[in-house]
């Protein structure tokens, strides 16, 4: 991604912030209007022509910066009724602003009143892109459940796509190619948006799983920008990949009947038996999370899958409420962080039972080998975050066969074992070693002579070796510019830092300043 492209794409999410603006100064014109009405006593024309403008400027802006978001792929019905609202509102505002600028004050009054009936349903439809069709009545008119092929409720499904393909792509793809979002032009949320694909063409070619991008991006670096999912999102395990792959080979049908299952006489036992899908979680349950201040949100749009957050609660959460909170959602729950908790090893056990994590992180706290343990054999988790804990034995790290990342810095690992983990070439390990900076230049050796020997010819001197280039001058984490012997290596770049205070708080927590480097 270009430097441009990087520019272009931070300018566009800034819309989420930029349009509070121009309804907050709307709010306040017609509160204005309306008291000076009741008081008789208008505004001053310089003051109301100010602030009129201001949030004219402020529309535009916001209008701007949303077409820019769009081009991420927001392509439903609804982001396009967004987007015509929210540029006849802002144009709306100019107008209001144009005409108080001429005297035309019971023009500039109907304007302004046009505007706030169209503030609504602009918010709603914004609200609804975000959070979910019917997000603002939603608590009058509470949706039905929609049962789906992952609900233990609904019937069991009778297509191979249903039992075994659906849930992978709603698991891995539909919260960027969905119904409210598809990236490039891209929906996988049903059978009919997935055969009319996207941009491409070739997202899903039948028999041939190797012309199909949807299978192709899987199977690229992950380091690679056309890798999908993103290297930032949970990636696919090897059983995933090989079900998708053996669908598209078989016709890639959505009406075939399942195949390839166990037989149906075979007794399931507590050995054989395969995990359930997930099904909603309790409502009492998500409403004490609340209550507690956890941070508890779907993965995606429709995806009974949560991501759970216990930072704004760390200094207060215990073994206790972490067993009391989580284990009535500990199916549902695939994305985990309990960083700078007070929780010990007796967590780890609770964990541990959690069928669908994908994602953990527990740095920061007392955790060490004895509780990583609990997790020896773990198929599920994907990325795991042990970051200065007492963990110092990788024996657990090497059973977990479908990790992928590693955050390891701070821990109790030693070199030689940090050097063992990254000889498995599909885990990619995040040590926090800072690198040596490249010498600048090479002072040639010394040549001792005789006093009266003439003065042999200096060796010409080493070429310069080139240092190292990070891609940043500024430093995420004072702002100040950086020290170019400050640097670190995160994820595969070279990131420079300003001072050791720095450089420590950076490795400490890397993805909390990751957002102020550049794409």
């Amino acid at each position: 991604m270009s430097i441009m492209e990087q520019v272009f794409q931070f300018v566009g999410r800034l819309h989420p912030m930029l349009l509070h603006a121009p309804i907050g100064l709307l709010i306040g014109l017609v509160f204005i209007e309306l008291l000076s009405l009741v008081k008789r006593k208008p505004l001053p024309r310089e003051v109301r022509g100010w602030l009129s403008w201001l949030a004219a400027l402020a529309a535009a802006a916001s209008v701007g910066t949303g077409l820019i978001l769009r081009q991420e792929g927001f392509g439903s019905d609804t982001a396009n009724l967004h987007q015509w609202l929210g540029i006849s509102l802002g144009s709306i505002l100019l107008i209001a602003a144009g005409v108080q600028q001429f005297g035309r004050f019971v023009m500039y009054r109907a304007a302004l009143v046009v505007a706030a009936a169209l503030a609504v349903p602009v918010g709603h439809l914004g609200a609804s892109l975000t959070y979910g069709e019917g997000f603002l009545t939603e608590p009058f008119f509470p949706k039905e459940k929609v049962a789906t092929t992952s609900d233990l409720t609904a019937p069991p499904p009778t297509t191979e796509y249903a039992a075994h393909i659906a849930p992978i792509l709603e698991l891995r793809c539909v919260g960027c190619h969905g119904e409210t979002k598809d990236k490039g032009g891209l929906k996988l949320h049903t059978p009919e948006a997935i055969a009319k694909g996207g941009d491409l063409g070739n997202e899903l070619v039948a028999f041939k799983p190797d012309e199909s991008e949807i299978y192709r991006r899987l199977l690229l670096p992950l380091n690679d920008e056309d890798h999908m999912p993103p290297k930032s999102k949970p990636q696919p395990d090897a059983a995933e990949i090989e079900t998708l792959r053996a669908w598209i080979a078989a016709g890639a049908s959505f009406t075939s009947p399942i195949v390839g299952s166990a037989p149906a006489a075979a007794p399931k036992t507590a050995a054989n038996a395969a995990p359930a899908g997930p099904k909603a979680a309790d409502p009492a349950a998500l409403a004490a999370l609340h209550d507690a201040l956890v941070h508890a949100t779907p993965i995606a749009q429709d995806s009974v899958l949560l991501e759970v957050d216990f930072a704004a609660v760390a200094a207060t959460t215990d073994d206790e409420r972490v067993a009391k909170l989580l284990t009535p959602i500990s199916g549902q729950i695939t994305e985990l962080s309990l960083s700078r908790t007070k929780i010990t090893n007796s967590s780890m056990k609770v964990i541990a039972g959690f069928p669908h994590l994908k994602r953990l992180d527990v740095s920061n706290t007392a955790i060490d080998d004895a509780g990583l343990a609990a997790l020896a054999g773990n198929k599920t988790i994907e990325e795991l975050i042990i970051a200065r804990t007492q963990v110092g034995d990788i024996a657990t790290i090497q059973t977990m066969s479908s990790l992928n990342h590693l955050f390891c810095w701070g821990a109790k690992l030693s070199t030689e074992s940090i050097a063992t983990l990254k000889q498995n070439t599909k885990l990619v390990v995040e040590a926090g070693e800072i690198q040596p900076q490249a010498a600048v230049e090479v002072e040639p050796q010394p040549v001792l002579v005789a006093a009266a020997a003439k003065p042999a010819p200096a060796p010409a001197p080493a070429p310069a070796a080139e240092p190292l280039k990070p891609i940043n001058t500024i430093c995420p984490v004072s702002g100040k510019p950086i020290d170019m012997n400050k640097l670190v290596v995160y994820k595969g770049r070279v990131v420079g830092l300003c001072c050791e205070h720095c450089a420590e708080q950076f490795l400490a927590e890397p993805e909390k300043f990751a957002d102020k480097l550049p794409k």
